[in-house]
């Protein structure tokens, strides 16, 4: 059974910096080098990071697989579209169809606050990603480059769909 649980407590914020850790180590030496993946951690993906991230409107939630935690997402909600800013699925529970089911419980939230519209950026070379979004339906609007400081950047497809 796959839930859709918010992340509140302290505990969960733990664990959350926990897991977000963990997949960003295992995941992205396919795109990045190890010294920004863990800047890049740091800076984006660690306790103090969600905290504020939190605190500018930014909903964190974990996708919950039998009561073991299989990934998070992190959404902002603008006036005009539902920003997914992270999606991540860990590897023992990817390829089964949790990300599908995610993006069901994505475009409900998108529907019950009135737009009609999610967007998202991906790495430009996370092809496994890339092909995910793209069979979902969503589109390639934008390629961007994006200075993060300590002298790197994020290489990006913005992509939308409409709900």
């Amino acid at each position: 059974m796959v839930k859709f649980e918010r992340v509140t407590s302290q505990s969960d914020w733990n664990l959350l910096a926990e897991k977000a850790g963990e997949v960003w180590r295992e995941y992205f030496p396919c795109c990045l080098s190890g010294d920004q993946i863990e800047y890049m951690v740091e800076k984006f993906q660690s306790l103090h990071a969600f905290e504020e991230q939190a605190r500018e409107g930014y909903e964190y939630y974990f996708i919950s697989v039998n009561g073991s935690v299989g990934g998070y997402m992190g959404i902002k909600l603008y006036p005009d579209r539902l920003y997914l800013s992270k999606f991540y699925i860990l590897k023992a529970f990817r390829l089964q169809g949790y990300g599908r089911k995610a993006f069901e419980f994505l475009r409900q939230k998108a529907l019950s606050a009135g737009v009609h519209k999610i967007a998202l950026s991906v790495n430009k070379y996370n092809q496994a990603s890339i092909a995910v979004y793209e069979k979902l339906g969503f589109r390639r609007v934008n390629a961007v480059v994006r200075d993060i400081g300590n002298g790197y950047v994020m290489d990006d497809f913005d992509y939308e769909i409409e709900v």
